[in-house]
This record gives C-alpha cells, sequence and structure tokens, in this order.
C-alpha cells in the first residue's frame, strides 16, 4: 500500500498529486481519506498499461432525434433557464442555459452535440425538471470533463472528473447513460478524453438537453443527435471498474475540497 499525505498547508488548492514508478500491469484501488473525519472517498481500480479505452465509439443504434439548427424554430426544444435561439445552423444561448428537448424521454440515452471549447458544454441526460438531472460537462475554466448528478438543486461532487490539459477550439460532446452508470468522450478530432463509468443515483426515465453554467461568454451548439445505448447496464459498468493510466504514473483526481487529504493506494493484485 501507498500512503501519500497532502496537507493543505493554507493554500487553496484542489490539485491531485502525480504517483510515479508505478508496477506495469499491477492493479491499484485508490481512495482519499479524509483525516478529520474519517470519511472516504472512492477512486476506483487503475492499472498502469497503457491509454485509456473509449467507454464507446458514437451512435452505433439508429438516431431517434437529429437537430442540425436550421430553418425556423419549430422544433421541440423547451428553454428552463435563459433563453435560446437558432442562429447560423447552431442553438447559442448566454450563462444559465438549459434547454431541452420535448420529443423524447428514456432511460438509456445517448447524446453528441458540436460546441466550442472556450465556454462551458454540457449535455443533458434523464432531465426531470432543473434541480434533478443528469450532466457531463467539459469546463475550459478547469480544463476538465466530468459529470454532475444534480438531485433537489445541489451539484453534489465532480464525478469521474478528467483533465483536458489541451483541445482545440470546436469539440464534440458524446454522453451516456445506461442503468446506474454514465460516461462521457470528448474530442476535437485529433485528441480524446473520456471518463471513466461513474454511478449515478438518478436512474428513472428523463429528456436530454444541452447546459451552459457560467464559464464563457456564450456556448454555441451545433448537429444534436439523440440514440439509444448500444450495450447493456453491466456493460458500462465493467468498462468503468478498471481504467488504464499511461507512463507508469497515476495522475489522481482532484481533491474533494481545499483541506488535508490522505491519498492511499492498495495493491489489488490476486494472490
Amino acid at each position: 500500500m501507498r500512503f501519500i499525505y497532502q496537507p493543505r498547508r493554507g493554500v487553496y488548492n484542489w490539485d491531485g498529486v502525480v504517483v510515479k514508478g508505478l508496477e506495469r500491469d499491477m492493479p491499484y484501488h485508490g481512495f482519499y481519506f479524509n483525516p478529520s473525519n474519517a470519511k472516504r472517498y472512492d477512486l476506483g481500480t487503475f492499472i498502469s498499461a497503457g491509454p485509456a479505452r473509449k467507454p464507446f465509439e458514437g451512435h452505433t443504434q439508429p438516431v431517434m432525434f437529429a437537430d442540425k439548427f436550421d430553418g425556423t424554430d419549430a422544433s421541440p426544444w423547451r428553454d428552463y433557464g435563459t433563453p435560446t435561439q437558432r442562429k447560423n445552423r447552431h442553438r447559442v444561448g448566454g450563462k444559465g442555459m438549459v434547454t431541452i428537448q420535448e420529443k423524447i424521454g428514456e432511460t438509456n440515452l445517448m447524446a453528441s452535440v458540436e460546441a466550442r471549447s472556450d465556454a462551458e458544454a454540457g449535455i443533458i441526460l434523464r432531465f426531470h425538471d432543473v434541480d434533478h438531472y443528469v450532466v457531463g460537462l467539459y469546463t475550459p475554466s478547469l480544463k476538465a470533463i466530468y459529470f454532475h448528478d444534480r438531485q433537489n438543486g445541489q451539484w453534489g461532487e465532480q464525478l469521474g472528473r478528467v483533465d483536458v490539459p489541451e483541445i482545440g477550439p470546436k469539440i464534440r460532446l458524446s454522453a451516456a447513460a445506461c442503468g446506474d452508470y454514465a460516461a462521457l468522450v470528448v474530442t476535437d478530432g485529433q485528441k480524446t478524453f473520456c471518463t471513466p463509468s461513474v454511478k449515478v443515483g438518478n436512474v428513472t426515465s428523463g429528456k436530454a438537453g444541452l447546459w451552459f453554467f457560467q464559464i464563457g461568454d456564450r456556448q454555441e451548439f451545433g448537429n444534436f443527435e439523440l440514440s439509444r445505448t448500444p450495450f447493456a447496464p453491466t456493460d458500462l459498468e465493467a468498462r468503468g471498474q478498471v481504467y488504464r493510466v499511461m507512463a507508469d504514473e497515476f495522475n489522481a483526481p482532484n481533491v474533494p475540497s481545499p483541506q488535508d487529504w490522505v491519498l492511499v493506494l492498495e495493491n489489488n493484485e490476486k494472490k
């Protein structure tokens, strides 16, 4: 086991540490330990064995709904936040955007959309109301992707956060939910980043839509597509149990809050 103490030292710092010198092909299970209240924050199992596998490869099931945002604004979109509009083949809006397609609502859906990387961009799944939904998002301020399982108006933790150190100006987000799990992929056509599969509490049928909260001046979404998820719930669960890291080192996810933490890595190899 490895125990790594990360003191705050009066610095407002969310960054996780980089653990080097990991043994090749040896699985580790990680968690953050809060020394002030003895709570654990699970980080999952990882193995130094090359780059991460994408949790899915895009729409392999028939597209149930598509919108290129051209023509008149007569499609089944409803704004639950700030107003949006169709403009130059995009759905354009400012901070506080929560816009939902009202045509299809199911439990297991995959949605994809084009966006700009200079502003927050998110895909909403299982939308019930403005206080209850799952959103997979990219944020340029943190240079990261992750999920929020929004419940009772609270954002909760950053689930499955993965750093996105560099990406082009135009990106495509793809998010999928299946059973208890969800995953997100973002690409600029050259570089691709994906979250591990994360477990969510919102497991009931809901609608899908687009999200832009507060980072950036405005967002321009394009070419929205919606289909059923191309796998069973157990597939997405299995893909989230172990994720792979490169270069024999583990870049730990950001700490849950800026304070003292102990990062614990436990050798999970079967004897």
